[in-house]
């Protein structure tokens, strides 16, 4: 097929026709590869969020240790720990039902262990607390103080599971957003090779289209000036 057979209006035509298609290819690998990098982003936030509420959990099994020891030093503030570790099973209780909410799997896995765990954690700590109110006004505190020690190392072993399981649960998540955040990076380097073989590949085809418009301006250049003497020997003046 002869390109030069085609009217000059139909090739300007075909050359915006192509035109357009490459520009239309541009936009669409662009908005794909942007739809790819914003849902990568929103899962590697929602990653983020999940250590930050895993982290907290384990940081308030902490406090409540912490609390334990408190009782067992001294019952008499049995009182006053009573609503910090309310408060905190509260905090934790609120955190893990996000994490419940947006678990993968996996990740719903290794909840469960917590959660089969928590409540062993939170009848200790009761069981702790109890015998601090029992002999927050006792005076003779030795034989006292000695049960209290040992409830509060019996529920430190189950914290201490209780932090294992959490811990686990923030590696593998932590696992999970490097994943991501590397596949984030992989298809942005892709999405920009992409376009700029796109690009490339229209610049080429407008330059061999460009090549074609010249070459048949050439063409119908010389045309006319083989014709411009017999048109001037037509030409008759008119003064």
């Amino acid at each position: 097929m002869n390109i030069g057979n085609f009217k000059l209006s139909i090739k300007i035509y075909a050359i915006v026709g192509l035109l357009t298609l490459v520009a239309l290819a541009v936009t669409i690998t662009g908005l794909a590869g942007l739809n790819r990098l914003s849902a990568t982003t929103d899962d590697i936030n929602l990653t983020a969020a999940e250590m930050r509420y895993a982290s907290g959990i384990s940081q308030r099994i902490l406090i409540l240790n912490r609390a334990e020891y408190l009782l067992a030093l001294t019952p008499g503030d049995a009182s006053a720990v009573t609503p910090v570790i309310d408060t905190t099973f509260e905090e934790i209780s609120e955190r893990f039902a996000s994490l419940q909410a947006t678990a993968g799997p996996n990740q719903k896995k290794m909840l469960d262990k917590i959660s089969d765990i928590l409540p062993l954690y939170q009848k200790e700590l009761s069981e702790t607390l109890a015998l601090a109110n029992q002999y927050s006004t006792s005076t003779n505190l030795s034989l006292q103080q000695q049960e209290l020690l040992a409830s509060v190392n019996s529920s430190k072993t189950i914290a201490s599971d209780l932090r294992s399981a959490i811990k686990a649960f923030v590696d593998y998540t932590d696992n999970k957003g490097t994943r991501m955040s590397d596949t984030a990076t992989e298809e942005a380097n892709s999405l920009i090779t992409s376009m700029l073989v796109v690009a490339v590949s229209g610049h080429h085809r407008r330059l061999w289209s460009c090549l074609v418009y010249l070459q048949y301006r050439n063409r119908a250049a010389n045309q006319t000036d083989c014709q411009l003497p017999e048109r001037t020997l037509r030409w008759e003046p008119h003064c």
